[in-house]
């Protein structure tokens, strides 16, 4: 007959109530369950509206680069900066089309080889001038300067353009050189017709062996032939009249005025000269 172990007394009903210890915990009041809910959602609100903020912010970060896109690369001039030696570190695209080369190809090339050669001299001493005056200078940037010269493209004959630069320092202190680029070629063709034209006239008058002047509303010369020069000497800027007795400047005065309001033509106009 087997026997069974006595258990002693009050053993099961300790481990009972030890097992009851450790798997109850307190339950929270009403108002502390209230309050963690609560809290619950202002942390929930207050994250969607972070992340409403951050959209935002992306939404402008985004329209800002797009404007920055259109003012900086799609500008009707053309836009770099060099370093203290010269070199393109950045550029737009009206520039690049400008050259003839793609823009990621002008970083790091020197600036100077796409001014015409004949130019370049004119380039370099705006560039020491810049350069010593942004040392000299404790102001951002120095006083702008510009100058004029001709781009020699890849595609196209040099063309014109006014320079305009300043001098600056970056965020670490290093001198740059900010250019801005302005098209004036078709400008440089019209003082280059007007030239040609002039001494054209010039010679055009000189072959006549008459006397060819020009004056405006007031009668002052603006224009004279040789001829002219060779009797009264340099006459532009003087008026008939300065030749004249004050009693005949007076007469050919007044009919000057009347023939100049009615936009009439000078002829038959008779006068004496000192």
């Amino acid at each position: 007959m087997t026997r069974k172990k006595k258990q002693p007394s009050g053993a099961p009903a300790v481990r009972s109530r030890r097992r009851g210890s450790a798997n109850t915990e307190p339950e929270p009041s009403p108002e502390a369950a209230r309050q963690l809910l609560h809290d619950l959602n202002v942390h929930r609100i207050e994250l969607e509206m972070q992340n409403e903020e951050l959209r935002r912010a992306q939404v402008e970060l985004e329209a800002s680069r797009a404007r920055y896109f259109d003012f900086y690369n799609l500008a009707p001039v053309g836009y770099t900066t060099v370093s203290d030696t010269g070199l393109i570190l950045e550029a737009n695209l009206t520039l690049a089309t400008r050259l003839g080369v793609a823009r990621s190809a002008l970083i790091g090339r020197p600036f100077i080889q796409f001014i015409l050669r004949e130019d370049r001299a004119i380039f370099r001493l705006l560039h020491q001038q810049l350069m010593e005056a942004r040392s000299a200078s404790s102001q951002a940037a120095a006083e702008p300067r510009s100058c004029e010269v001709r781009m020699a493209t890849q595609m196209a004959p040099p063309s014109w353009v006014h320079l305009m630069a300043t001098a600056v320092r970056d965020a670490g202190g290093t001198p740059r050189l900010r250019l801005v680029l302005s098209d004036i070629n078709a400008r440089k063709q019209a003082e280059t017709a007007l030239r040609e034209s002039e001494t054209r006239l010039r010679d055009i008058t000189s072959s006549l062996g008459e006397w060819v002047w020009e004056v405006d509303e007031r009668g002052v010369y603006t224009y004279s032939s040789s001829q002219g020069d060779d009797m009264f000497g340099d006459v532009v800027g003087k008026t008939p009249f300065d030749f004249m007795p004050p009693d005949e400047a007076w007469r050919v005065a007044a009919i000057f005025a009347d023939l100049a309001a009615r936009k009439a033509p000078i002829k038959d106009l008779e006068n004496w000269n000192i």
